[in-house]
Parts: C-alpha cells; structure tokens; sequence
C-alpha cells in the first residue's frame, strides 16, 4: 500500500494524480479561509462587548447631559433607509461627522427613521446600510 505514493507516475495516471493533489489544495485552502473567518467573528464579538461595556460603565458614572454627550462622541449610527439587510458581517460603507462642520447625526437619525416609512420600501426592500460616526 505504502508503495502506491512513490511509484512513478506513468502516462496513464497523471489525471488521477492530478485531481487528486487539486483537490487536497482546495480541501486545506477551504479549511484555512473557514479558521480565518471564524477569528475574525470571534474578533468582532468581543470588540463589540468591550464596547458595549464601555458604554454601560460610562453610563452608569454620567448624568443625563453627560450620557447624550458620550453618545453623540462614540456612538456610530447605521443608516438602511427602508431596513438593513441581515446576515455576517460585511463591509459597510462609514462615513464621517465633523462637529466642526455643524454634522449632527440627529439629523441623519430623523431622516433614516422618515425614510423608513416611506411607501417605495414595499418594492426596494433592504440595503447593506452606511455607518455613520464623528471623526473628531
């Protein structure tokens, strides 16, 4: 049996061979991308909670003016229009606020939640969403 991987390849077994080793590649290569995929999942989680935390321990120190303010600093806001789609963690579009340029992500909250009962949202359905955050 263990004679059978180091015989010659001869012009009749070179297919077999060949598929073979493609598929052992694509077999590990899928494996690899799946680890790779599963810590960044892990990753994200755990970036969330910390931050989540953060937020819940600095609530809790705040009053209410200092709560709004914290919020409108660190809390990004995503933005689907009619309603964002579901499913893994996928590339966003962000976007950034400037205080100094008068943005307020009020605003953008208002719009989003009048777009949201928007009648066209029967038809166009959901979208990936645009993250918005101040950037300074």
């Amino acid at each position: 049996m263990w004679n059978f991987f180091t015989k010659e390849l001869y012009h009749d077994r070179w297919l077999p061979w060949t598929i073979g080793l493609a598929c052992a590649a694509t077999l590990f290569l899928w494996g690899q991308i799946e680890v790779y995929s599963i810590e960044q999942e892990i990753e994200y989680i755990e970036a969330q909670a910390s931050y989540a935390s953060s937020i819940a321990s600095a609530h809790k120190r705040a009053t209410k003016e200092e709560v709004r303010e914290i919020e409108e600093v660190s809390e990004p806001y995503m933005a689907c229009g009619c309603g964002c789609c579901g499913g893994g963690v996928e590339k966003v579009e962000e976007r950034c606020l400037y205080h100094a340029r008068g943005d307020d992500i009020e605003k953008i909250r208002a719009e989003d939640k009048k777009a949201k009962t928007a009648p066209i949202c029967s038809i166009v359905g959901c979208s990936v969403g645009v993250r918005y955050k101040y950037c300074d």
